[in-house]
């Protein structure tokens, strides 16, 4: 599947729309109580720091570069021991002449870092504190027009990512090469491409220090499109994969194939100005590093937000099932009410959330089965 589109479809917030600006910046800084984990077992009382910047300008039609940070940083009272959650990213677009067409280039960079794993984390198989490094590139030659607001193109991407312990010793690292041929286009002063695969190959390639896994992978698609509702977003796609797992000891040497049906589709709908409803499914492997063996992840979300006046609602769930490893739930109510004050758009939130999960198996050691709260009080800017 795309994963680089997703990644990168948010690069135009706040930059969309007639009157769009040139220029995003904002700010955030906050402090926060929370009850994490960091032994797998016990739930600690802890205090810290949020940080947050996002800056991004564009220039002509749709080029763009845009940065975003997000520091999350807690002190456990009892022990003194630092919990982290760090992101920093980029994302990079621009159109250039090509023959007589186009030329779309694109570049993605990730670096993160987490102490405390969260639901998402099993869906990706980090089962242990990690940091991690992504970097992503993208040409897609465009062609002739498909319609009235959409054009042939031939998406070429590669992708490479590294994960460490939180001690430095590496985990794995992952290469994607992909090639497809789709239709894009950027409809009613939308800023970003949205686009319908008609086919994509993927190749995939995984080392770890005891082994090696790669495979193929064959999907089709629409990649968040909207079907005539303004309302609505969309994203359908379906594909095949299969793969191939090496790994040796000194006794002996294991060798594991897996093959199955990709998918991922999900909808998000804006009932009113003040409510949201949304869901998604996504169905993958995912390489076990412990012994180089695919597994297959089956991953569910679900979320209603209300808006009230300054406040607002919102229910979320998330599932995750990991073959041999187990699965998770997870409910999260959360509360919030923003204070605006001048210039309008400066504000201060107050926002309360628990999370309700149980686990099975050998996830039940992650600790995401406690019962987790955060309650945090941020200035944005």
């Amino acid at each position: 599947m795309d994963d680089f589109y997703e990644r990168s479809r948010d690069r135009a917030e706040g930059m969309e729309g007639e009157g769009a600006r040139e220029s995003v910046v904002g700010a955030l800084i906050g402090v926060q109580l929370a009850n994490p984990s960091l032994d797998g077992r016990s739930m600690r009382l802890a205090e810290g720091l949020r940080f947050g910047l996002d800056a991004g300008m564009s220039w002509r039609d749709y080029d763009m570069v845009r940065t975003r940070l997000w520091a999350d940083v807690l002190r456990v009272q009892a022990t003194g021991e630092g919990v982290y959650d760090v992101t920093v990213s980029t994302n990079w677009f621009q159109v250039v002449p090509f023959l007589d067409h186009g030329l779309h280039l694109s570049a993605a960079a990730v670096a993160a870092g987490r102490t405390e794993l969260e639901p998402g984390d099993l869906a990706e198989m980090r089962l242990t504190p990690y940091w991690l490094a992504d970097v992503q590139a993208e040409v897609a030659p465009t062609g002739p027009g498909l319609g009235k607001d959409a054009f042939l193109a031939v998406p070429i991407g590669l992708e490479h990512q590294t994960r460490w312990t939180s001690d430095g010793a590496v985990v794995e690292s992952r290469r994607d090469e992909s090639v497809a041929i789709a239709a894009r286009g950027f409809p009613e002063h939308v800023r970003h491409h949205l686009q319908v695969d008609f086919g994509r190959i993927t190749r995939s390639d995984w080392s770890t220090p005891r082994g090696s896994a790669g495979g193929w992978a064959a999907s089709l698609g629409y990649q968040r499109l909207s079907p005539g509702i303004e309302e609505l977003t969309l994203w359908l796609l379906f594909g095949y994969g299969w793969y191939e797992g090496h790994w040796s000891d000194a006794r002996r040497e294991l060798h594991s194939e897996t093959r199955g049906v990709l998918e991922q589709v999900g909808a998000e709908y804006d009932v009113t100005r003040k409510i949201q409803i949304g869901g998604a499914h996504e169905l993958r492997f995912e390489l076990d590093p412990r012994d180089n063996a695919l597994v297959r992840i089956h991953e569910g979300r679900l979320f209603y937000r209300q808006a009230f006046g300054p406040a607002f609602a919102r229910l979320g769930y998330e599932g995750v099932s990991a073959q041999r490893v187990g699965f998770v739930h997870a409910v999260v109510p959360e509360l919030g009410v923003a204070w605006p004050f001048h210039p309008s758009e400066h504000r201060v939130e107050l926002d309360a959330k628990l999370r309700l999960a149980w686990s099975d198996g050998a996830a039940t050691a992650l600790a995401l089965d406690a019962a987790r709260f955060q309650v945090s009080l941020d200035a944005v800017y």
